[in-house]
Order: structure tokens, then C-alpha cells, then sequence
């Protein structure tokens, strides 16, 4: 019963937020997703981790977003490792950008795939293998 309302809480501050957002109030928006990611919330957790990754009304933290970014990731959140993957490859660390890409795919994310494609097609990180690059 608990863990019920606490889902139903936590969905209701998740469209708040996103509402929020949608309307251009991003400060009274970061505070909502803020407030639903410390209640473990991944889908706040994520967007705590874009707004540092944009600078969407913070200051753009890129630390702070994969720190955000990950915990989304360790809930189950698929979208979050694709953006973890493209914070290394902004840092060209290919060998964790490919990692992560992977991972979001493991995830059911099929983003990553395009990712890893791309990479495979300009030989980033990796040798460059058109066939490679056209099976994912």
C-alpha cells in the first residue's frame, strides 16, 4: 500500500515537473524533478541529469549529470545510458562511450544501436567497418 502511494506521488511530481518545464518555468521545474529524484525517482533522476547536461537553468555540470545519469541507469532508466555514452564520446573516451552505448542496447534502448553504427561507419573509438556500421 505504501509503496503504491509513493509511486502515485511520485508520478503526479514527475508531471508536475514535466508540465512545469513544458511551459517554460525551468527553475520551479529543476526544483520539482530535484525534489522527485531524491525520492529515488528515475525518471526525475534523469532529468536532473539533463538539466546539468544542457545547462538547462543550471550551470552545465557534466560531472553532476552522469552523476544523476547514472542512477537513472542502476533503476532501470534506458534513455540514460545513451546519454552517458555520448558525454564520453564529447571527452572522445571511446572505450566507455561504446560501453555504455552497448549497455543502453542491453537495456532495450534502440538509440544505441544507432550510436554504435555511427561510430563503427566513421571508425571512432573503433576500426572503421561499413559492415559493421550497416548491422547495427
Amino acid at each position: 500500500m505504501y509503496e503504491h502511494a509513493l509511486e502515485s506521488k511520485l508520478n503526479l511530481l514527475f508531471k508536475q515537473a514535466s508540465d512545469t518545464a513544458d511551459k517554460g518555468d525551468y527553475k520551479q521545474a529543476f526544483e520539482l524533478f530535484l525534489k522527485g529524484a531524491m525520492l529515488n525517482d528515475r525518471s526525475c533522476q534523469h532529468n536532473v541529469g539533463y538539466f546539468y547536461d544542457t545547462g538547462l537553468y543550471v550551470k552545465k555540470d557534466k560531472s553532476k549529470a552522469l552523476k544523476w545519469y547514472y542512477k537513472a541507469c542502476r533503476q532501470g532508466d534506458s534513455v540514460s545510458p545513451v546519454n552517458i555514452a555520448i558525454i564520453y564520446q564529447e571527452m572522445k573516451e571511446w572505450k566507455k562511450a561504446i560501453w555504455w552505448f552497448h549497455k543502453a542496447v542491453s537495456m532495450g534502448n534502440k538509440d544505441g544501436l544507432f550510436h554504435l553504427g555511427s561510430l563503427y561507419h566513421k571508425g571512432k573509438g573503433v576500426k572503421r567497418n561499413i559492415k559493421t556500421a550497416i548491422k547495427y
